[in-house]
């Protein structure tokens, strides 16, 4: 006796009724992919993704125009590490930072191991603690390696290596993190936290020391 087809029952588990096919499984991984990568900093265009999902599939997500405003002034800061180095010239170290701009270094212990108080920095005492040590210094060369920007809270995140060679031609080989936060207009910074590779800035620090002192730049 031949039976019939006994009718769809109701199910909970959408996997029991029916099977995705490969292409589709596959294009959503293409839509998806987008989202799990983009940095979350960029919560604005990440809100707009998640609401169109199309959107999502596209190698190139719309920047708002503080956004690009912040990351021109990012990358700025960045080289005008390379102009004041390259060019001797301390004060480029502070041509996208605002007057009131103040440094923070961390980790804190940092200064304290030097013997120096911790406190935040003015841009002209950096800019004498840079020039003071210009002497010891026969090349640097400072890469950024990655850039995250944050247009809500108008701040960016950066990643740097710095190859420094002193004068003994000894070379070290340092990463760094920095902080940043914009003023309202997006083009000038108005706070830095730095933070250090402790360890190989110590003993290039005593490096430094020891080669302003025999150049007689440091007092004994």
């Amino acid at each position: 006796m031949l039976k019939t087809r006994q009718p769809l029952r109701h199910c909970t588990n959408a996997c029991e009724i029916h099977r995705p096919s490969v292409s589709l499984v596959c294009s959503l991984a293409r839509c998806l992919s987008p989202l799990r990568s983009y940095p979350l900093c960029h919560s604005t265009t990440l809100r707009r993704s998640i609401s169109n999902p199309v959107k999502c599939c596209s190698s190139t997500m719309p920047q708002s125009a503080t956004y690009k405003k912040l990351h021109v002034t990012a990358t700025e800061f960045i080289q005008s590490y390379n102009k004041a180095f390259s060019r001797k010239d301390a004060s480029f170290l502070s041509t996208t930072l605002s007057p009131e701009c103040i440094r923070t270094v961390l980790p804190s212990s940092f200064l304290v191991s030097l013997g120096r108080e911790n406190k935040p920095i003015s841009n002209t005492a950096y800019e004498a603690i840079v020039k003071s040590e210009f002497p010891a210094f026969q090349s640097q060369n400072i890469q950024l390696n990655r850039l995250a920007i944050d247009d809500v809270q108008k701040s960016a995140f950066l990643l740097i290596s710095i190859e420094v060679t002193l004068l003994d031609a000894q070379t070290y080989n340092l990463d760094f993190a920095f902080l940043i936060e914009m003023t309202d207009s997006s083009d000038k910074i108005k706070a830095v936290t730095q933070f250090l590779d402790t360890a190989k800035c110590v003993e290039a620090r005593g490096k430094i020391d020891a080669i302003l002192k025999e150049l007689g730049s440091l007092d004994s």
